[in-house]
Formats: C-alpha cells, sequence, structure tokens
C-alpha cells in the first residue's frame, strides 16, 4: 500500500501528512512520513486491542490525504472508507455547509436528539458500522461540521437506520429536501416535514 497522492515522494498533500487519530476519547497529532503515520495508527490500535491490519489504516488515511487535495488523488483509487454512507452524507452537508447553510437553533437540536436518543433508540438510531476508520472519518467531517455544538444526547448518536447518515450532524441541519427516504411516525423528520410552519 502507499498513498493515492501523485507525486507524493516529491511533494505532501494540501495540509501536509499529519493526521489526528482518536480513539477512546483520547486524540493523538501524528506527524512524520506516510509510512510512519500509518505504523504509529497501527501501535495505537494494538495497545487498545482494536487492530483493524495495515489495508484498513491505509484506507483510513488516503480518504484523508485525498480529501485534502483531491485533484492529486489518483483517479478510480479513491478509498473505499469515503464509499461509507455516513461519511458519503457528510461531505454532501459540508459542501452545503460551506455554500451557506446555516445551523438550526440549539432548542430544535435539542429535541431532535432526544427523540433519536429515546423513541428511536434500538430501531432508527443504530450503530451500522464496525469499521474503525469509517468511524474515525465520520468523527472527523462531524467536528468540521459542528464545532462546540452539542446537546446532552450526544453519546447515545449513532446512526439513522433509514439515511445511514450520523445523527451526531444530522440534528444540527435543516431538512434535506432531496432526502426520498421515508421515516416512521414517530422520527423527527416525519413530524417536520409534517408541520413546515414549526
Amino acid at each position: 500500500m502507499k498513498p493515492l497522492i501523485r507525486g507524493w515522494e516529491l511533494q505532501p498533500p494540501m495540509g501536509g501528512w499529519n493526521i489526528t487519530y482518536e480513539h477512546g476519547g483520547q486524540e493523538w497529532v501524528l506527524m512524520g512520513r506516510p509510512y510512519q503515520i500509518v505504523q504509529q495508527i497501527a501501535s495505537i490500535q494494538q495497545k487498545n486491542e482494536v487492530y483493524e491490519g495495515d489495508e484498513k489504516i491505509w484506507e483510513f488515511c488516503n480518504a484523508i490525504w485525498c480529501e485534502r487535495d483531491p485533484k492529486r488523488c489518483v483517479k478510480g483509487k479513491m478509498p473505499v472508507m469515503s464509499q461509507n454512507p455516513a461519511v458519503t452524507f457528510g461531505h454532501a452537508l459540508l459542501s452545503l455547509v460551506k455554500n451557506g447553510m446555516k445551523p438550526v437553533e440549539q432548542e430544535l437540536a435539542l429535541r431532535r436528539a432526544k427523540i433519536c436518543a429515546t423513541t428511536c433508540k434500538g430501531k432508527l438510531n443504530l450503530k451500522l458500522t464496525k469499521c474503525n476508520s469509517c468511524l474515525q472519518g465520520v468523527a472527523r467531517i462531524t467536528k468540521m461540521l459542528i464545532g462546540t455544538r452539542s446537546t446532552i444526547y450526544d453519546k447515545q448518536l449513532n446512526q439513522c437506520a433509514v439515511c445511514k447518515c450520523d445523527l451526531k450532524q444530522k440534528i444540527h441541519y435543516p431538512l434535506n429536501e432531496g432526502d426520498k427516504n421515508v421515516y416512521p411516525d414517530y422520527c423527527w423528520v416525519t413530524k417536520e416535514r409534517g408541520t413546515p410552519d414549526e
């Protein structure tokens, strides 16, 4: 495995090779050459007994590097992790935010989070992937999207079983008008679709 950035031997991607890696509430800022960073992540995972294998780690790193420098990412080689539904949703939402979309009021985000954490728990609010690299990608995008915004229910929020998005992201932004998914009556999406003036 190697970086999927053209000319990586001569020039790093925009933003450099450094990667911030999180696990179990701890955060590491990893620096060095690509192979060194992969080895550092492998070491962290092994110590925490969550080692996924070098291939998954390369996929995780390449997704970050390609996101930073998409024009130099080898065409047709975009990491599979970037095709994870929650990661895809996050990138789409990030694009809308960069184009001016604003988060909803905190009170509304809190109401949504409460429904996800209580009424939807075990039904729609589920852990849909055990892929640590995918979860890392989602966490990284979430941090970019919501910054310091949070609710008291955050630790109970996972992914939506219907749209596969990350709920920590979704509760903070307006409904997606292009979303054609059908949600149960008890879901806040259905409630808000039925009462657009609220």
